[in-house]
């Protein structure tokens, strides 16, 4: 491995590292905002899962062995499990996964920000994990070392999406303070 990939992947798990202990603190600090809601202990593990994916994956590629391929396996598949254990949740929990429409603009526009919120960073997140596992396979299965262009992306999209994730679910019971006053005023009129 060259040496700024070295350099590069050293100071993406620093980075990633410091943001994963700060938004751990943070989470726990800030549990009270989260716990309550249903679906709030998935959201955290998940939002902690995409900081610890690229760290996982800096950390081996800085290792003298250099095999970045495990490190990105291995928290790539326990992320799409994630995510899939998620939806089940919501499942569960009764969620249609489909935008209900109302006769408000206002209502209408709030309810596709929420849908995204819920869904959308998860919809980018399979698909990204799936790419990190079929690289990685494809490195350790069949020697092909092709990707750590693509990698280096998809670990700086994880780190922002975690970020993202975890400021949403601390900021959520604002936002759900919101909602309820949207549906009271709704069906008022």
């Amino acid at each position: 491995m060259d040496s700024v990939w070295i350099n590069y992947f050293s100071i993406i798990a620093a980075v990633t590292g410091s943001i994963f202990a700060l938004m751990f603190v943070a989470l726990q600090v800030g549990m009270k905002r989260w716990k309550d809601n249903p679906t709030g202990p998935f959201l955290a593990v998940l939002a902690l899962i995409e900081l610890l994916t690229p760290l996982a994956i800096s950390v081996t590629a800085i290792h003298p062995v250099h095999n970045w391929q495990v490190g990105a396996l291995l928290p790539s598949l326990i992320g799409l499990c994630a995510i899939a254990w998620y939806f089940k949740r919501l499942r569960s929990l009764g969620h249609s996964f489909k935008m209900k429409l109302c006769d408000s603009d206002d209502f209408w526009a709030f309810k596709v920000v929420e849908w995204l919120y819920i869904h959308g960073s998860f919809i980018i997140s399979a698909p990204i994990y799936s790419a990190l596992v079929v690289i990685a396979i494809r490195g350790l299965v069949f020697g092909i070392d092709c990707g750590l262009l693509v990698v280096s992306w998809l670990c700086l999209w994880l780190v922002f999406s975690g970020v993202v994730e975890s400021w949403i679910l601390l900021v959520r019971s604002a936002d759900e303070n919101v909602s309820n006053a949207i549906n009271s005023a709704s069906h008022e009129g």
